[in-house]
């Protein structure tokens, strides 16, 4: 378990107010209640999401971690996201990011997702660590097959997520987890 506080931004980006996302990003929020948390919604009940702003580089910079809540659309980011994550790295925000974490859903199986490429999971585990703070780790938890699963699987990963994200935040990986450059 994590003894100390981490400095932690969670990025949600859903259009929709009321999907399972939501859950998601709610219980990523409780789970990380007992950090020093600042929370993004890069659609803020709007039907189009915001660009990168300002307060957002400062809010990056500041933090140790950043939990990325989404759902992922053709092997990847949804677009707004991807912009959001192009823009922190086009500013160098992400240099004092030690860890970051994506918390995402897939309408596909794991095996889909792996012969496509897992791109969104490329770009976690080994693109943005190498932008990151020396040392520094991407990690995925993630719910596959969402469009094929029951209520009581959802729930089961609903309920796994804070010893998850715990491990995730006390740096608790494998050597998987790691960027190959470090």
């Amino acid at each position: 378990m994590v003894r100390a506080t981490v400095r932690t931004l969670l990025v949600f980006c859903h259009p929709v107010p009321d999907s399972f996302g939501s859950a998601v990003r709610d219980a990523c929020a409780a789970a990380l209640e007992r950090h020093e948390l600042q929370s993004i919604d890069l659609y803020e009940g709007r039907d189009l999401p915001r660009p990168f702003a300002d307060e957002d580089g400062v809010a990056l910079e500041r933090a140790e971690a950043v939990v990325l809540v989404y759902p992922t659309w053709w092997g990847s980011f949804p677009a707004p996201l991807g912009e959001w994550i192009e823009c922190a790295l086009e500013r160098d925000a992400w240099r004092t990011v030690s860890r970051v974490v994506a918390v995402t859903t897939h309408g596909s199986s794991r095996m889909v997702n792996l012969l496509t490429g897992g791109i969104g999971e490329r770009i976690i585990r080994r693109g943005l660590p190498r932008r990151m703070a020396e040392g520094a780790f991407g990690r995925c938890l993630a719910l596959y097959s969402m469009d094929a699963i029951d209520h009581p699987a959802r729930a089961a990963f609903l309920e796994e997520l804070p010893r998850e994200l715990e491990k995730a935040l006390a740096g608790t990986v494998s050597r998987r987890d790691r960027s190959p450059d470090r």
